[in-house]
């Protein structure tokens, strides 16, 4: 084969991929327009089925799972019998190739008449997930749907519309290149960034917020003490999660959650700050801030377990997050003590009781999974510091 004719093949194999791909994603953005078009013309269930695998499939809709035909064709049911007229636009539309699913985002605004006459129309933000299966036929694996609260922050996502828990690198080394180490296997959904027990002020939490967004996770920072200016100054460099230490009584949880969130669920101050891009998107971020930034409290003490009933009734609380070590001490019992294990065990009922979401360190998976049977659904896994240590021993145990 010539020099020439090997050029012509070569041109042709690369032309032939391209068009691979491109269909790939072309046959993933016709299912999207299609999957609507059935929606407006109350399409038989069967015609739906056609882009769902038989098995195996999850989709979550703002008021149930599906997750087998069966299920799919009674919640369809009750849309037929609920909606009489629909009609979908697409507002946006993202599509992007990873390994080999298709992952999709879009924005749909959904305008409908009811059989009673009623009108609604509000958007819906999804998720999905697309295969292309071995018949060329795209076929959707992971169907999400939300409101939009909290669609910014991919730790809410994760926690509130799919429903999974999720697990976070603990950083108490001010340097860009820990979070970029750390997130490179793409294990985390969140940074927790140590300001209580480290050096950290407000403009180096700033800068490794910056290195989590490009990251693609969200930076959450424990916050030095439980004070409205400080705390200010905090959640003003754009962190999607604020931890507030030494949460004893429910004055404590309303001062921390009057910090975190503007009127009317709180009192936070405004100003020119990264948050909202010193005030070049002041509505926009001010509008969705309470919805996107996480409210973590610690319980560390025996104070907030003898209070913990009315502690978790303070409105805002996303995630309760138990600190072992500081609970032992101020109980005087070791890690081991039962004492400490009821006082925990009290803590995780009124956690179910309440509906708050609870975190821990898990310092093994075995350990996340036991901890997710108990209602912990926010990991941080260990420190920066002790993988280093680890990583050292490691090698020279050998």
């Amino acid at each position: 084969m010539n020099r020439k004719t090997l050029f012509l093949v070569l041109a042709i194999l690369l032309t032939v991929s391209a068009s691979y791909a491109d269909s790939g994603e072309n046959l993933v953005r016709s299912l999207v327009y299609k999957w609507f078009s059935l929606f407006d013309r109350n399409a038989p269930a069967a015609e739906f089925l056609q882009h769902l695998p038989g098995s195996g499939f999850k989709m979550v809709f703002p008021e149930q799972p599906i997750n087998n035909h069966a299920e799919f064709n009674a919640w369809y049911k009750g849309v037929l019998a609920t909606v009489k007229t629909a009609n979908h636009t697409i507002k946006k539309l993202d599509i992007a190739k990873v390994g080999e699913i298709y992952h999709v985002e879009l924005v749909v605004l959904w305008r409908a008449t009811t059989h009673d006459g009623k009108e609604l129309a509000f958007d819906a933000f999804q998720t999905w997930k697309v295969a292309i299966n071995s018949s060329n036929h795209p076929v959707i694996t992971e169907y999400l749907v939300s409101d939009g609260k909290g669609f910014n922050n991919p730790t809410i996502y994760k926690l509130r519309v799919k429903k999974e828990p999720v697990f976070g690198g603990f950083v108490t080394i001010g340097n860009h290149k820990v979070i970029e180490n750390l997130t490179l296997a793409g294990k985390l959904d969140f940074v927790w960034l140590e300001a209580e027990h480290t050096e950290f002020d407000p403009e180096t939490v700033q800068n490794l917020t910056i290195t989590a967004e490009n990251e693609k996770v969200s930076p959450v920072v424990r916050v030095p003490a439980n004070d409205f200016n400080l705390i200010k100054k905090y959640i003003g460099t754009g962190v999607q999660g604020i931890i507030v230490p030494s949460i004893k009584t429910a004055d404590d949880a309303r001062s921390a959650i009057n910090a975190i969130k503007y009127s009317p669920q709180g009192n936070r101050a405004c100003g020119a700050e990264r948050g909202n891009r010193y005030l070049g998107r002041f509505a926009e971020y001010t509008n969705s801030a309470n919805d996107e930034i996480l409210a973590i409290l610690m319980l560390e003490t025996r104070e907030a377990v003898d209070n913990i009933e009315e502690i978790l009734q303070v409105p805002g609380i996303d995630v309760l997050h138990v600190g072992p070590y500081d609970l032992s001490l101020s109980y005087g019992v070791d890690m081991k003590s039962e004492k400490l294990a009821l006082a925990i065990k009290r803590v995780e009922l009124a956690a179910q009781k309440h509906g708050v979401l609870l975190g821990c360190a898990a310092p093994t998976m075995a350990v996340a999974r036991e901890k997710i049977q108990k209602g912990y659904k926010f990991f941080t896994i260990p420190g920066d510091m002790e993988m280093l240590q680890n990583g050292v021993k490691s090698y020279f145990s050998e």
